[in-house]
């Protein structure tokens, strides 16, 4: 491996590194701000389900899904939030934008998604040759 693809493999890695523990600070706020509206959670509409399920349990779910499937988590994570915009944003309430405070909090599953993909570029590319043995070395 070349010096060049080291310092690239370091720098994924830090990237990787700093991007987890984006997602845990992501998780622990988002957790904390949905503690506090534990009484209100009886009152919720039928429709607000779907936007809860989308946001913040589907964004939730897919960054602890990275920690098994880095690039499956990312895209659950791109899934839900893209469903809570479409589906209960736009289809429910009748507005697509509902505020960048909940692409901010899902930005690491984003970059998940993103990183996971370098990852495999990446390993593909350096991965040794397939070199057959030379039949007359028997």
């Amino acid at each position: 491996m070349h010096v060049w693809n080291i310092n690239r493999f370091r720098l994924l890695l830090t990237i990787h590194n700093l991007i987890i523990i984006l997602s845990i600070v992501s998780i622990v706020v988002i957790l904390t701000f949905f503690s506090w509206d534990v009484p209100t959670f009886g009152r919720v509409a039928p429709n607000e389900w779907v936007g809860l399920f989308f946001f913040p349990i589907g964004v939730i779910a897919g960054m602890l899904l990275r920690w098994w499937r880095e690039v499956l988590g990312g895209g659950v994570t791109v899934l839900s939030l893209l469903g809570f915009y479409l589906i209960y944003g736009w289809q429910l309430n009748g507005q697509i934008w509902l505020g960048s405070s909940f692409i901010i909090f899902a930005l690491p599953g984003i970059l998940f998604l993103i990183s996971g993909l370098a990852f495999r570029r990446f390993s593909r590319r350096n991965e040794p040759e397939n070199v057959l043995p030379n039949a007359s070395q028997d």
